[in-house]
């Protein structure tokens, strides 16, 4: 390391603390003659009053070295790790049936104890059954979030890499390599205590022939995705400027490449315990009548891939003329292709143009 810590620029930065947020911030810089650099490290806590929580970790590092003279290369990495879960549900997300709840709904009791509110069948219909083979079927409002929540981690590392060239005063040119990685994992549970399990539990569940047969069985459900996105950019530009007398004139002429790779994983487990890591394999292939509507569907199966891969090529140029430093006329134009899908092969380089007059 070149130039030490400057410990006039050691410091802490953005230092508070509420009772729903702390956010710390630690940055240091030095470097030489030649070489500079910046390391920046900070964390994040929030927690907003539905109860949810966010927290973040950042890594910033940055450097730049003057090779020769006119050539300077810099580099710099973003290191960024955060998690949050859900917290209670929003009272405008509530609905009962198809409809919103009505504003005169009671969630708790005078002691505190939550209260059940219809969610999709009336109390009667459920009734009508006449049966105790069915799981409780009312919904809690005010605790069922507790028992069905979203949890959601994320990954990202930026980095690039800048290598800017200056010929003379008039022309210089610049390339830029970035590379993005970035891991997402998404994880919904609803335990066996929330509605939405017991929801579905009672209503695959068939009553005929003797004991009550459960397709779904007792437990947890998890749905589950992992993502991940690998994507590399590749952008070079030459600028020109030149002043005479009263004129003026701006060039610029470049180019850019862009791949992205996209894939997603997606799990959904039945029967899941967390106390002994065991699962129950489903019939996702056949098809089983509604306890009370007698209407044949299928179990709810989100297990799958997908992947999609993306290649963009562009060419642009820039050119402004000033007169007296008040008049400017300005033209550009670009052309751009890339591999998605829907559009023609002859439409795929097409090239785009303007014009401007100030």
């Amino acid at each position: 390391m070149l130039g030490g810590i400057d410990n006039r620029n050691n410091y802490m930065q953005h230092f508070y603390e509420t009772g729903i947020a702390q956010q710390y911030a630690l940055r240091m810089n030095g470097g030489t003659d030649r070489m500079a650099w910046l390391l920046s490290i900070g964390h994040d806590r929030n927690k907003d009053n539905l109860a949810s929580t966010y927290q973040r970790s950042t890594a910033k590092l940055e450097n730049s070295w003057q090779l020769l003279k006119g050539l300077q290369l810099s580099a710099r990495a973003m290191l960024t790790h955060s998690a949050s879960k859900t917290g209670k549900t929003e009272y405008t997300s509530l609905s009962s049936g198809t409809s919103q709840l009505p504003p005169y709904v009671t969630f708790a009791n005078e002691q505190g104890n939550a209260l059940p509110v219809m969610k999709d069948y009336r109390q009667k219909v459920i009734d009508a059954l006449g049966t105790n083979a069915l799981l409780n079927w009312d919904y809690y409002p005010l605790t069922d979030s507790e028992h069905s929540y979203i949890e959601q981690k994320l990954l990202d590392l930026l980095a690039n890499i800048t290598l800017n060239y200056k010929l003379n005063k008039n022309i210089s040119a610049t390339l830029n390599y970035q590379l993005q990685q970035q891991q997402t994992d998404i994880q919904r549970t609803d335990d066996a205590d929330s509605y939405f399990t017991r929801n579905l539990i009672n209503s695959f569940t068939q009553l005929g022939g003797g004991s009550p047969k459960r397709i779904v069985p007792l437990g947890s459900i998890l749905d589950q995705t992992d993502g991940k996105l690998l994507a590399q950019n590749l952008r070079g530009q030459v600028n020109y400027h030149q002043e005479w007398a009263k004129h003026s004139v701006n060039l610029l002429l470049g180019g850019e490449l862009l791949k992205s790779n996209t894939f997603n994983q997606i799990r959904t487990t039945y029967g899941y315990n967390p106390s002994i890591l065991t699962a129950v394999n489903m019939d996702f292939v056949n098809t089983y009548p509604n306890v009370l509507t007698g209407r044949s569907s299928f179990i709810p199966n989100r297990n799958g891939f997908s992947e999609s891969i993306r290649r963009n090529v562009s060419a642009f140029a820039n050119l402004a003329y000033t007169y007296l430093g008040r008049y400017t006329l300005s033209l550009s134009a670009r052309q751009d292709a890339s591999n998605l899908f829907g559009v023609a092969t002859n439409d795929k380089w097409n090239p785009l143009w303007s014009g401007g007059l100030a």
